[in-house]
This record gives structure tokens, C-alpha cells and sequence, in this order.
């Protein structure tokens, strides 16, 4: 298992000891989203996205899986797929998981 999936150790990874995590921006994007949500300006943007999305997570993100899945059922043609054992940076995490999900995605985007 990665240790940037256990969230209990995110600084205690090396890499976030160079790239800290930035607390008061992710406040920042948690508000514009919920802003967004309320206004309904997030639903009317994202439906009218023409082409077929991929929405990929990892299980163990911080961030809410509620939203990811939500942000799928409103983009028209989209996908979502969860990572497992992976956190917010799925691609580091578990690269062949990923890897496997963008190639399955790109051979039938349907």
C-alpha cells in the first residue's frame, strides 16, 4: 500500500514535505465548488461538456466521493471510476491501476 494513501501520514511523506498541502487554497476551492453547487452554475457548465469524460479517484481521497460521482451523473457520456487503495493522486499511488483505467477509457469512451 502507498503511504500517500494512508491520509493519517500525508506529512509525514517526503513529497509533502516539498509540497505541503495548502489548507487555506483547498478551503478556498471547497467554497467555490459549494458556491458553484447552490448556483447551479456547476450543473449548467459541466452538462454541456460534448465529448466523453473520465472522472478518476482514488478510494481513500480526502476529498468528498459523493462530488466525483455527483460531477459524473451530470456530465452526459461520462464515466466514473474509483481507485483502489489510492488517495488523492491516484497516478503516484497506483500507476498501474491508473494506467489500466485511462487505456480501458480511451479504447471505449462509450
Amino acid at each position: 500500500m502507498s503511504d500517500l494513501y494512508d491520509v493519517t501520514r500525508l506529512n509525514d511523506v517526503p513529497r509533502y514535505d516539498r509540497f505541503p498541502i495548502n489548507y487555506s487554497l483547498n478551503s478556498a476551492l471547497n467554497a467555490e465548488e459549494n458556491r458553484m453547487e447552490e448556483t447551479g452554475e456547476l450543473p449548467s457548465k459541466v452538462s454541456r461538456i460534448k465529448v466523453p469524460t473520465l472522472v478518476l479517484d482514488g478510494e481513500g481521497d480526502p476529498r468528498p466521493r459523493w462530488a466525483r460521482a455527483h460531477l459524473a451523473q451530470l456530465i452526459p457520456n461520462s464515466r466514473h471510476v474509483t481507485i483502489a487503495r489510492a488517495g488523492h493522486e491516484p497516478w503516484i499511488e497506483q500507476p498501474e491501476a491508473t494506467t489500466r483505467a485511462l487505456r480501458d477509457f480511451l479504447m471505449d469512451p462509450t
